[in-house]
């Protein structure tokens, strides 16, 4: 009935509602040797200052990002509560929706404007990242590092907090 466009699709949208970029999300035991290898590889100032600037960017893309899924959804006449039905009766099969023509229409309309978006978020966010001076993996390592690193942490968020007030 749904294909997996559909699933990525909507994948965007619960994404788009974290406050975590989409780069800025690996698993549990990869944080956990990035953290060692951010620790062993020392994360210097001008790193922190490169992560700070792209975190405030990748920031800037989210919000543009979601007012982009507001808008595919709005356009569409598709509520974002009625989009996540129609997601979790999809993922799972036995569960039953009533779901008219149209509305399977919008679904999928709105699915493939949201996989479009993820698409154009990911390029957008690794380009932040990349404009920065970062590598993606290095940018990952860091941010493990300053999810473990109370110190650490409380130096990025400085320097996005003096950014934000100049």
């Amino acid at each position: 009935m749904f294909n997996p466009l559909y699933i990525s699709s909507a994948s965007l949208l619960l994404l788009l509602t974290l406050s975590t970029p989409a780069l800025a999300q690996p698993s549990a035991p990869v944080a956990q040797s990035q953290v060692k290898q951010a620790s062993e590889g020392e994360i210097n100032s001008q790193e922190i200052e490169q992560f700070a600037k792209a975190i405030q960017e990748m920031r800037a893309i989210q919000i543009e990002s979601r007012d982009k899924v507001n808008e595919a959804l709005q356009n569409e006449g598709l509520s974002k509560e009625r989009f996540r039905e129609i997601l979790k009766a999809q993922r799972n099969p036995q569960e039953d929706i009533d779901m008219s023509q149209q509305e399977q229409e919008q679904f999928e309309t709105v699915s493939e404007k949201l996989a479009q978006i993820q698409r154009e978020t990911q390029s957008n966010m690794k380009e932040a990242v990349e404009s920065k001076g970062l590598e993606v993996p290095r940018f990952q390592q860091i941010l493990a590092a300053v999810r473990e690193q109370p110190t650490l942490r409380q130096e990025v968020q400085q320097i996005i907090q003096s950014e934000s007030d100049e």
